[in-house]
């Protein structure tokens, strides 16, 4: 399981790009009163609360050389497909949301009397080939789009100097550090990277200097989502409570000397974006649902989960309240605060308590 390599700036990169595609859509960000300065001081406190959940799960890493998954294999046996199991429906359904997120973006904003079946079905096809052709493939064709995603925030911040407004950015309310603390809790908890971060290790080319990529990728998605956040309070003001896509809207506003409008850019950005992450999901949910399966069986595990991607997508657009019951599952506090540290802690204390009797073995090596 899990046997491609990259290096740890292609997971930076990656991942970093997967969790920017939230800020496209207003409602997954989980802003509550607004944005203004309580979301600028919870994106950095999101940061170490993603630390300190995932740190239990890099040292089981450093002591069993790989993944908490993998090593709930070794530990628990039957417990780990359990473990296995779970994680592989989580990265498949933030497939399906990315899938109908990006059909709701590009229906409502970009060509509102396209049908979303077309948006659903290309996204879904063009997802399942990437997860196809493998975890390198997707890290390259990231990379690329990662520095598309920088120059399109590059460009709709120098395109709007001029109406960036600081007296917009709303202050701190009464709620005071409570305030700040809920929005980082909502954010970390819409942060599936920080656990699938923990999942990759094993893909490292050389598994070293897993604390340091894990600061690297939160220091980088975090300083990127302050500026975007920075944009949407400084020139939006109270307006972006009410809209659905604020960065898009933003976009919208800047204007450079060679693009009258920087949408089509925009709309480009946001659609390769969600390309790279509907594939990486689903390419996780198929090695993680393949290693449950006999090896004979493994080739009919991509086709199906990416039937099942589709048919939820489709299902989502058709149904708002099982779209919303699905965010209210996936952005719960479990997956990221109870799954990813609690069960790396469970581990560490079976590897200790087996310890007398492997000494010499797996849980020793690294």
């Amino acid at each position: 399981m899990l046997k491609p390599k990259i290096s740890m700036p292609q997971i930076v990169m990656l991942l970093t790009l997967s969790r920017m595609f939230y800020t496209l859509n207003g409602i997954l960000l989980g802003t509550g009163d607004g944005y203004g300065m309580a979301y600028l001081w919870a994106i950095p406190l999101s940061a170490l609360l993603q630390f300190i959940v995932v740190l239990p799960a890099l040292f089981l890493s450093r002591r069993q050389g790989t993944s908490f998954i993998t090593a709930g294999y070794s530990l628990w046996g039957k417990g780990g497909k359990v473990m296995a199991l779970i994680c592989g429906v989580y990265f498949l359904l933030s497939a399906v949301l990315t899938v109908f997120s990006t059909e709701q973006f590009m229906v409502n904003a970009a060509y509102p009397e396209a049908s979303p079946i077309f948006f659903v079905l290309t996204l879904t096809l063009a997802a399942a080939y990437a997860a196809h052709l493998g975890l390198e493939s997707i890290a390259r064709s990231g990379f690329i789009i990662f520095i598309i995603f920088v120059c399109g925030v590059l460009f709709a911040f120098l395109g709007n100097l001029e109406q960036i407004n600081l007296i917009f950015i709303r202050p701190l309310g009464t709620g005071g550090f409570g305030e700040v603390l809920r929005i980082a809790v909502n954010l970390t908890a819409r942060s599936p990277e920080i656990l699938l971060f923990a999942i990759l290790l094993p893909n490292l080319g050389k598994n070293r200097g897993v604390k340091r990529g894990a600061i690297y990728y939160l220091l980088l998605s975090s300083l990127i989502l302050e500026v975007i956040v920075f944009l949407i309070s400084a020139v939006l003001g109270q307006l972006a409570q009410e809209e659905a896509f604020p960065f898009y809207t933003v976009g919208t506003l800047a204007k450079i000397s060679i693009f009258q409008r920087l949408d089509a850019v925009h709309m480009s950005v946001w659609v390769l974006t969600a390309f790279i992450r509907t594939g990486l999901y689903l390419w996780a949910a198929v090695e993680l649902f393949q290693s449950l399966i006999p090896v004979k069986k493994h080739r009919f595990v991509l086709p199906f989960l990416g039937i099942l991607a589709l048919v939820g997508g489709m299902l989502c657009g058709m149904d708002k309240g099982a779209a919303n019951g699905l965010y209210s599952v996936m952005f719960s506090a479990i997956p990221i605060f109870i799954l990813l540290p609690f069960i790396s802690i469970a581990l560490l204390i079976t590897e200790k308590a087996k310890e007398p009797q492997g000494k010499g073995g797996a849980g020793d090596e690294g």
